[in-house]
This record gives C-alpha cells, structure tokens and sequence, in this order.
C-alpha cells in the first residue's frame, strides 16, 4: 500500500465532477455549482464534501436561507480538513497566506512561495490582489492566527484611547 497525494483539480474536471455526481437535478443550477466552487475551490476532497452537503439541502428553496445553512454546515465540515492542510504547511507558507489575509506586503524574498501557493492552488491571482481558494479558509486562517481585522482593530485603538484618556472627574480637596 502507498499514500496518493490528490492534487487540486482543473476548474473543468471540478465542473464534470459536480455535474456527474448532481444525481436526478438535486444540484445543477448554476447558482449551486458556483457555491461549491467558491468555498471548495478546485480540492477533490473539498469538492465532494461541499456537493454532499449541497446535496443534502435541495429542499431549500430560497437561495439566501440555502446560501447561509450551506456557509454554516459545510464550515463545521471542512474544519478539520482547514487543520491539516494547516498543520502540514511550512512556517513560511503559513505567514505568507497570513500576510494575504491581512492584505500586508509581500516581499521579493517571498515570490517562490507565491508560485507555489498559486501552483497549489491554495490561493488565486487577480491582477496584483491575491486570495485565498475559499473565504471559509480565509476566516479559519484569522481564527488560528494573530490576524486582526480592521473591525478588531478599530476596537482595539478605541480600548486603548479611553484608557489613556479617562473620563474626567471631579475631584474635591
């Protein structure tokens, strides 16, 4: 026995995947196909989970109640995989798909690593702007590191402003 490593799929095998496995029209509408590959990207394992769950909600007719019990359950699903697909990445990777999240600066020194996360599939260019594969992995990667969002930041700065600036009291001698 050996480990076969699946690598990312092509956006049209992903396509033939979600149409061959749609069984009877439960999934086939466009909007559905699209919600798959935005959260799942091009990862087989991904793909598939995300297409059982998908699915296992056809009943569902309004696309905003689907759209949100699709984002909570397949979340809840794919943490695991988030986990190790994250415990398995070199130091390096991790920052610099942490420097993604963040929207920070990536270094020259830090291009190689760029081409291989794109290879990989783990994140996509769009003209200079890259993300990640899916914006589930993009909130796990905040949750599990130090990535303060704007909102938190914006929280922290007026913590940090009323401490150093007490409301004034009056004090009496």
């Amino acid at each position: 026995f050996s480990n076969i490593t699946l690598r990312a799929f092509t956006s049209d095998v992903v396509r033939k995947i979600i149409d061959q496995k749609g069984v009877n029209g439960k999934i086939g509408l466009e909007g559905q196909i699209k919600l798959i590959q935005k959260y799942a990207g091009q990862f087989p394992y991904l793909v598939q989970l995300a297409g059982d769950v998908i699915y296992n909600l056809h009943e569902i007719s309004k696309d905003s109640v689907l759209i949100e019990k699709f984002k909570e359950i397949f979340s809840e699903k794919s943490e695991n995989y988030f986990c190790i697909v994250w415990d398995n990445l070199e130091e390096d990777y991790k920052v610099l798909l942490e420097l993604i999240v963040s929207r920070g600066k990536i270094s020259e020194s830090q291009q190689y690593i760029v081409k291989e996360l794109i290879r990989n599939n783990y994140i996509i260019q769009q003209g200079w702007e890259f993300t990640l594969f899916s914006p589930l992995f993009t909130e796990f990667i905040i949750r599990k590191g130090n990535i303060r969002t704007a909102s938190s930041i914006a929280i922290l700065f007026d913590k940090i402003t009323r401490f150093f600036r007490p409301e004034k009291r009056n004090f009496r001698i």
